[in-house]
């Protein structure tokens, strides 16, 4: 058996649609592939895939992600108001470019145009806010008191935990 190194944001990214069992899988998993994956997820054509991937891992029973919408935790007006300046600090422009689109800031939900712009108390109080919400993408959001820079860091740690055992590889010897 051979294996040939890949690229994986090259095979998330393209426009090729292939199965590639289980014992075939290597991804080239180097620091640099990482941080291209998760600094744009919301502008890939796979982020659908990946959140519902994301969501459903370890689940008897599935749920169909098609029936949500993506929403920004941080909202992706440029105008946010005073509560999320408040909660981003002095930085907020910067962190706000920074993490808008990627996997720490962004969830599924039901309620997008509930939550709209709101802050995050109030995000994770309104009806069918994150504190009501039944999806396991949102169990580390509902335990939070704020939103901010090393809240959305510390969350995609953990999503990037569960990616890490969803699209895991075999180690093969390479001859």
């Amino acid at each position: 058996m051979e294996a040939n190194k890949g690229n994986f944001y090259k095979i998330l990214n393209g426009n090729m649609q292939f199965i590639i069992p289980v014992y075939q899988r290597y991804y080239s998993w180097e620091r640099e592939q990482c941080k291209r994956l998760w600094k744009d997820i919301y502008n890939m054509r796979t982020r659908n895939f990946i959140l519902s991937h994301l969501e459903n891992f370890n689940n008897k029973e599935p749920i169909i992600t098609e029936n949500y919408t993506i929403e920004h935790i941080m909202p992706q007006n440029e105008k946010i108001n005073n509560h999320w300046k408040e909660a981003l600090g002095q930085n907020w422009k910067e962190i706000q470019k920074k993490y808008l689109h990627t996997i720490g800031n962004l969830t599924l939900t039901a309620y997008n145009s509930e939550m709209s712009d709101k802050s995050f108390q109030e995000k994770l109080n309104t009806k069918g806010g994150f504190i009501e919400s039944g999806l396991k993408i949102n169990n580390f959001i509902r335990k939070q008191n704020k939103w901010n820079e090393e809240t959305i860091q510390n969350r995609a740690k953990e999503l990037a935990k569960i990616a890490s055992k969803i699209w895991s590889y075999p180690e093969l010897p390479i001859n």
